[in-house]
């Protein structure tokens, strides 16, 4: 009985997982690369985009999408008349005013093992932004990192 009681509070005190430092990345406009902090699967969240001018960003897996401007369509083309089905694009896209922080989304995207974030930065008028994320893979209760959750 005592076994299982102290089975049962190791289990529950473990973290479920383990989280990287936040990372910034970014500048003026322009593509970056943010590498996987993990050798193993995980998961990322964009926590915010800073930006000193109007800035539109793409934070994703595609290394040949650009951010959206303001005329781009994401997932088929509204001016058809129909409704054309399209799977979109993974990852998040964002938009932010000048001299502002707009927060991310709460959602955590499935990330590879030793793959490379791609960001794409729109920034007006020769300006910065910035883009923080955060990274995270699940562990066991046992400490053991769990591959492919």
């Amino acid at each position: 009985m005592l076994y299982t009681a102290l089975q049962h509070a190791l289990r529950y005190s473990m973290p479920d997982y383990e989280y990287w430092e936040p990372q910034t990345i970014g500048g003026k406009t322009g593509k970056y690369q943010l590498l996987c902090p993990f050798d193993t699967t995980c998961e990322y969240r964009v926590l915010s985009l800073a930006a000193t001018d109007v800035t539109t960003a793409y934070i994703g897996k595609y290394p040949n999408y650009t951010a959206p401007g303001n005329a781009t369509n994401i997932g088929g083309d509204p001016s058809l008349g129909t409704a054309v089905p399209d799977m979109g694009v993974q990852g998040v896209v964002m938009a932010g005013a000048a001299n502002t922080t707009s927060p991310g989304s709460d959602v955590w995207l499935p990330f590879a093992a030793n793959n490379t974030l791609l960001i794409d930065l729109i920034v007006g008028s020769s300006h910065a932004a910035w883009v923080t994320i955060i990274f995270r893979r699940r562990i066991q209760a046992s400490g053991v990192w769990l591959e492919g959750a």
